[in-house]
């Protein structure tokens, strides 16, 4: 295997990629999009038991092997997305501080292009339900690999794993991460896992704000969050992720629980998708050459 790793093949030629550059606009005019349009049961069958067949966990923060962010992520500055470049998926969007390095961006590129389950856990923001924005900078925990802030849709990858070769974090062979993912040992399979993981982050965290915009009862109850849920397929416990019924009184639960909640949720139904994508990306990587094994 460490052969084959040293015969790698980016998925996307230098000539695709300046393609993608140059047809990308100087600037992007804000204002996110609510649309639900993605629906339950979009059919990835991972069998994640929320109801909606997404196979996504929720959760922020990647952690890969060495911490995670919150759930509150880290935000984009100002100057990052005042010059917001668009990406050939329609809600997906490279800001100025990826489409900067190079070679992240390609990285980046390579995998949405690689892995059709990481695209189709991303669907309502490649369909233009929702937008997301990925970007490098500083994560609000210092040492989270890459986080993802809840409210926003903001993927973060952490400026401390990035140089002008991309992004550089390799974690331990066979470390487990913070969703229960032991690594292979090399950036790819790393880099692979951390975006498959944030970006299950994404889908659960656009459900969550979907919920959020339905309203709080007068008693700021939410309720009418979780009847949303609850009309979309989801299951009691997705939603026990986000909120607690307290007396009889929906609450959302404190940021810390949520953390909490979310990762036990990916350990014990997405593992399998973040494996998948990360042999997606590896195998796409990889040129055989005729006559070795």
């Amino acid at each position: 295997m460490e052969k084959q790793n040293e015969k790698k093949l980016q998925m996307v030629s230098d000539e695709e990629m300046e393609e993608i550059l140059n047809r990308a606009p100087s600037s992007y005019s804000l204002g996110y999009s609510c649309g639900c349009g993605c629906g339950c049961g979009c059919g990835c069958g991972c069998g994640c038991g929320c109801g909606c067949g997404c196979g996504c966990g929720c959760g922020c923060g990647c952690g890969c092997g060495c911490g995670c962010g919150d759930g509150s992520g880290s935000g984009s500055d100002d100057k990052d997305k005042e010059t917001i470049s668009n990406h050939p998926y329609k809600g997906v969007y490279f800001t100025k501080s990826l489409m900067d390095n190079e070679s992240a961006a390609k990285q980046t590129t390579d995998l949405l292009k690689s892995s059709p389950t990481l695209r189709n856990i991303i669907s309502p923001f490649i369909k233009g339900n929702d937008t997301m924005h990925i970007r490098i900078g500083k994560t609000d925990d210092p040492d989270a690999i890459m986080d993802t802030d809840r409210d926003n849709g903001d993927l973060t990858i952490n400026e401390k794993h990035v140089d002008k070769s991309g992004f550089n974090f390799k974690a331990q062979k066979g470390e487990v991460d913070n969703g229960g993912y032991a690594h292979l040992g090399t950036v790819e399979d790393s880099f692979a896992a951390c975006i498959g993981h944030e970006c299950l982050h994404e889908k659960h965290f656009y459900w969550f704000r979907e919920a959020r915009r339905q309203g709080y009862t007068s008693e700021n109850d939410c309720l009418n969050a979780v009847k949303f849920l609850q009309s979309h397929g989801f299951s009691n416990e997705f939603i026990h992720v986000y909120y607690s019924n307290n007396g009889g009184k929906w609450i959302e639960n404190q940021k810390d629980q949520m953390d909490k909640n979310e990762h036990d949720y990916i350990r014990k139904y997405d593992v399998d998708e973040i494996r998948r994508i990360s042999k997606e990306y590896r195998t796409s990587l990889l040129e055989f050459h005729p006559g070795q094994d």
